[in-house]
């Protein structure tokens, strides 16, 4: 199904600057927040630091590819991962905005299991695109 997709690792700490995140873990996060940044959505500078690495695609059944490639990027620095939780709020996201209501996404297992194991929580977030306001009063 086409559509738009992501899986991301996520890190938010107050203490763990983005650079130690991306030194610590070896790997170029894909988006990066620092205290004191401006937010352009409110004008307001952040307040934590943020550290994303994600996969994007447009295609559903990639995913599944996509999250293997995310457990073996990390699977060997789970100690690491641990140790950010605990300063931290650390997680796993798996997002998409579709055009039908009726989708299935399928995740290895072992996907869950670095969850698991890293206590990583996983959140799920689908969007469906639907037809405007203006389409729906024609």
């Amino acid at each position: 199904m086409k559509g738009e997709y992501s899986i991301s690792l996520a890190i938010k700490t107050k203490s763990v600057r983005p650079e130690e995140i991306t030194a610590l873990l070896g790997i170029s996060p894909s988006l990066v927040r620092a205290i004191g940044e401006t937010n352009p959505l409110n004008n307001r500078p952040y307040i934590e630091n943020l550290w994303l690495f994600s996969l994007q695609t447009n295609i559903a059944a990639d995913i599944t590819n996509h999250a293997h490639k995310l457990v073996n990027l990390f699977a060997s620095k789970i100690e690491e991962i641990r140790a950010l939780s605990s300063s931290g709020d650390v997680w796993l996201s798996v997002s998409g905005k579709v055009d039908d209501i009726t989708i299935m996404l399928s995740l290895p297992n072992e996907f869950f299991a670095f969850a698991v194991e890293g206590g990583i929580r996983v959140d799920f977030a689908m969007h469906v695109f639907g037809p405007t306001l203006d389409e729906l009063t024609v």
